[in-house]
């Protein structure tokens, strides 16, 4: 037995809204993931520290590389390169 087709029962398109499907919202994402990756890239091959983190040790850059051999800063300076290029590899994965 077959059932006939009514309204209800068809085949639905896929939802799509009046401004698309979301990709241009995706690329603005994924382009705000590469910039923001790029920036903390350039920071960290600088070595600047960024203000908050300055403020939050009580200490720059410098005073804090008297502390350890620099051992900190360089920690600080690598943690920020590992971040920076996960975001901008995201980006560059989301953006396909």
């Amino acid at each position: 037995m077959r059932m006939r087709e009514t309204p209800n029962n068809r085949q639905r398109r896929p939802v799509v809204s009046r401004r698309g499907d979301g990709r241009r919202f995706l690329m603005a994402v994924a382009i705000g993931l590469m910039l923001a990756g790029a920036f903390a890239l350039v920071l960290a091959a600088i070595g600047e520290l960024l203000p908050h983190d300055s403020h939050y040790l009580g200490m720059d850059a410098d005073e804090l590389c008297e502390i350890a051999s620099c051992r900190i800063v360089d920690f600080m300076v690598h943690d920020r390169a590992a971040f920076g290029g996960t975001l901008l590899g995201l980006g560059v994965f989301t953006r396909g």
